[in-house]
């Protein structure tokens, strides 16, 4: 599912997720399930890319998790 819908955040709102080593979402709270539109089911070991914007580089995540593992 690609989402290209703007989504206005309250400002007590903070997404958060938890993912395991491999980028795996393990954990999503409410508020990021609402604005992603995704259930935890759909969430749950998914990569955390589900949620890339379409603009974004693809090759961002990529760097991202190679940071983090570089433990940067």
């Amino acid at each position: 599912m690609t989402n290209t819908n703007e989504h206005k955040l309250e400002i007590d709102d903070f997404l958060i997720t938890k993912t395991d080593n491999q980028g795996l979402i393990t954990y999503a709270n409410r508020s990021f399930m609402s604005i992603s539109q995704y259930p935890f089911t759909k969430l749950c070991g998914a990569s955390q890319n589900i949620v890339r914007h379409p603009d974004m580089p693809k090759g961002l995540f990529k760097y991202l998790w190679n940071t983090i593992q570089q433990k940067k």
